[in-house]
């Protein structure tokens, strides 16, 4: 309850791993990332317990490279893991997604290519069942939709920029989906919000940030692979991202809660903007295609750590308040 550290457990095997996100299953923990590198790269799933201990370890992936930046747990207890493919005979790079039962067994797996270069990094299940892949195509947002067993039902383009990337989302009570990203490019960026109906129409689109750099998740590499987004019990959401504008250094941690229209009032004279953006959709081709990988075993060398708790001394600007 104190934040002391229980435990910790280094992973490793016979080639890199980076591990990209994190779900609970069960009594378990499945970490999702990428086991070996470039065109080597494959899907990588381990699942520990409670302890730390690994229960299962596998990989999975074609020959020209797939890596797993976006995984989720259904309601079932299965797992569905999605990243992007440049194997499958895909045109530039396509998006590849696998559903596993909680024992790592895959039950079904399908790529999909719309010729273009499509960049998933996040899945969720929505209230009806169905798995929303969120992710980039090109310089728009792209969210497509799959039926529990794979079916494509729908691939929807989201524009509100010259420069727009979306890397995470949260179902909505409604039906609907919140997604968060960038918009614009380098200094120019900003934290991107885009609330979907359930008929995937724009409900309202919305960016902030100052006169820097503001992206979603944290300060280090991959950080927009894990959750930034959280919903709220009043509706609301809250969103991790990281900010230039306001840091005393090269970056920090930027929090802020928005309402579910996306609302926030920022204190005036602190140089933080809220721009409402007209965004625009379009439906988006998609071919599906049966893959076939078959998944190996990866033997880790599990190894404690010794944790040391740390408390830094956060300097916390406040910029909104209730």
């Amino acid at each position: 309850p104190n934040g002391d550290p229980l435990w910790g457990t280094e992973l490793a095997a016979d080639k890199p791993l980076s591990g990209h996100t994190l779900v609970p299953l069960g009594e378990d923990y499945v970490v999702g990332g990428v086991y070996g590198s470039g065109v080597e790269a494959d899907f990588w799933l381990a699942a520990v317990d409670d302890s730390g201990a690994v229960k299962w370890s596998t990989a999975l992936g074609g020959e020209q490279g797939d890596e797993l930046y976006g995984l989720t747990a259904t309601p079932e207890g299965s797992l569905v893991a999605v990243g992007p493919t440049h194997s499958y005979d895909v045109s530039f790079t396509g998006h590849w997604a696998v559903k596993l039962d909680g024992g790592g067994t895959a039950l079904w797996q399908y790529a999909f290519d719309g010729g273009s270069n499509e960049w998933i990094t996040d899945v969720v299940v929505d209230t009806a069942g169905d798995y929303r892949l969120i992710g980039r195509l090109n310089y728009d947002a792209l969210v497509t939709r799959l039926g529990s067993d794979g079916t494509l039902k729908s691939a929807v383009a989201y524009d509100a920029g010259p420069y727009d990337e979306a890397f995470a989302g949260v179902a909505t009570p409604d039906g609907g989906l919140l997604v968060a990203g960038n918009t614009g490019l380098g200094d120019q960026a900003d934290l991107w919000l885009l609330r979907v109906t359930p008929d995937e129409e724009v409900q309202w689109t919305t960016s902030y940030g100052g006169p820097r750099r503001e992206e979603v998740g944290g300060t280090i590499q991959y950080a927009w692979a894990s959750t930034p987004l959280a919903p709220s019990d009043d509706g609301g959401f809250v969103v991790l991202s990281n900010s230039a504008s306001f840091s005393d250094s090269f970056s920090d941690i930027w929090i802020n809660k928005v309402s579910g229209t996306g609302g926030i009032t920022y204190q005036p004279g602190n140089g933080v903007m809220r721009t409402s953006l007209a965004g625009t959709f379009e439906d988006y081709a998609l071919t599906r295609s049966t893959t076939n990988a078959v998944a190996v075993d990866v033997p880790l060398t599990a190894t404690p750590l010794e944790l040391r708790p740390y408390t830094p001394n956060a300097k916390i600007q406040v910029q909104a308040v209730p």
